[in-house]
């Protein structure tokens, strides 16, 4: 998704009460700042797409991810 496009999702799942929207990790803080005052959660994966990643990789992906505001992995 462009900038643009996600700012609009983000809208749509505020309006529509959706309980979390998912990202990828470097979308993470738009959308945080786009959903900053409601009540919609911020979702982001680890080890995306094939999780093949060392695990020590994947803890750090997870805490960074924590880290910045993400509520669901």
């Amino acid at each position: 998704l462009t900038e643009d496009q996600l700012y609009h999702q983000c809208l749509t799942a505020r309006a529509l009460a959706v309980g979390a929207v998912v990202v990828r990790p470097c979308d993470v803080d738009s959308a945080l700042r786009f959903l900053s005052l409601g009540v919609v959660r911020v979702g982001s994966t680890v080890g995306h797409p094939f999780g093949s990643s060392a695990t020590s990789a994947k803890v750090y992906e997870c805490r960074d991810l924590l880290r910045r505001g993400v509520k669901q992995i």
